[in-house]
């Protein structure tokens, strides 16, 4: 196995004198003078592999964001890979069945601040310390979820970092609109919030009816990060978020300029060929897309990728932009930029000692693009 290696790839953005800065006039768009750096990193993984047939697949940052645990779905075990030293430090083994049993199959993993796991896996949520024993299981009331008639409460489950609470997006998977729940394992109390906003996205969904069973919804994101539940959608600019420190909810939207607001394409409900409904929801990609929020501590800000893809008449795609917004910790917008130099979003993205970092892969080897900003 080779030794890690550092490829540079240093691009300078925007750059501007000090004098050219100051003969300027006052900016409300904190990107404006955006300059920034990118170095390549490489993991060393030693003598084992790890699988990126799936690209990063099913990981967690811990919370300090200097390890990265993924998830092996091939092997059940929990790979430990320094952010630090930038080399796979161990393979945790979990069984799959059972009483420790994580399941068949792992959809979130949290790694919390003691250092114990979450893993959910479609039916439940449970908590795992590093040697592969269940500590608890975290069940939700049936007879709560029957009453308030909250349809797919476990698909999308997340437990806060205090282990507090559990928050999802419930509702029917291909129609109708979504919620906000909030469910304390200890109590079984379900407290639930309407999405109004987003009801034009739970709409958007498609499905093949010739036989080959292919569907189409969209998603969205569910996150925590700057103390606050965030709940997104690749289809709009705007964002519902829920502060856990008001225990409140609050709805935001945005005066963008460079991008649309919100996504424009359209789907039928139902295709009846297998081919029509393939080149449908390729199409509908086209257009604008919004990433998550990213929250960067160092700044105390949150930053968010977009890119917006112009078909040619044809209908091939000929060109993809790509766009960065900033936020204040309570989302306001403080400025956008368009990346010429990015012709696609930093994938899986996260912040780390106050630099961007971001997923690739190097000859089927796990390695890093690292931003540095500049602003």
């Amino acid at each position: 196995m080779r030794n890690l290696a550092i490829i540079s790839l240093i691009i300078f953005l925007f750059s501007c004198s000090e004098k050219e800065k100051s003969d300027k006039p006052e900016s409300d768009n904190i990107l404006e003078d955006l300059r920034y750096s990118v170095d390549t990193v490489l993991v060393n993984s030693g003598n084992e592999i790890i699988d990126l047939s799936r690209d990063l697949g099913t990981y967690d940052l811990s919370p300090d964001h200097q390890t990265l645990y993924k998830w092996d779905i091939h092997k059940n075990v929990l790979q430990v890979i320094s952010l630090e030293s930038l080399e796979l430090k161990e393979s945790l083994p979990f069984e799959p069945e059972g009483p420790n049993g994580v399941g068949n199959t792992v959809v979130k993993l949290v790694a919390h601040q003691n250092g114990t796991f979450g893993f959910n896996n479609y039916l439940n949520f449970a908590v795992f310390d590093r040697n592969g024993n269940k500590l608890k299981d975290l069940e939700i009331n049936e007879e709560e979820v029957l009453a308030q008639n909250l349809e797919s409460i476990n698909f999308s489950l997340l437990l806060t970092q205090d282990q507090l609470a559990l928050f999802s997006l419930p509702g029917k998977r291909m129609e109708g609109p979504k919620k906000l729940a909030r469910i304390d394992p200890k109590s079984d109390q379900i407290l639930t919030w309407e999405l109004p906003k987003f009801d034009w996205i739970t709409e958007i969904s498609a499905k093949e009816t010739s036989g080959t069973g292919g569907y189409f919804f969209e998603s969205f994101y569910l996150s925590e990060s700057g103390n606050k539940i965030l709940i997104s959608s690749k289809a709009s600019s705007s964002i519902y978020y829920y502060d856990l420190e008001k225990d409140s909810i609050f709805y935001k939207e945005f005066d963008l300029k460079l991008t649309p607001l919100r996504k424009e394409n359209t789907l039928k409900k139902e295709y009846d060929s297998p081919d029509e409904f393939s080149t449908e929801v390729t199409n509908y990609f086209k257009g604008v897309n919004f990433e998550n929020p990213i929250w960067n501590p160092s700044r105390n800000m949150y930053f968010r990728f977009a890119s917006f893809t112009f078909p040619s008449e044809s209908g091939e795609v000929i060109k993809k932009d790509i766009f960065l917004t900033a936020f204040d910790s309570d989302l306001n917008l403080l400025g956008e930029l368009k990346l010429p130099n990015l012709n696609s979003a930093p994938s899986d993205p996260f912040f780390k000692n106050g630099q961007l970092w971001s997923y690739v892969n190097i000859d089927d080897e796990l390695g890093f693009a690292v931003f540095t900003f500049d602003f």
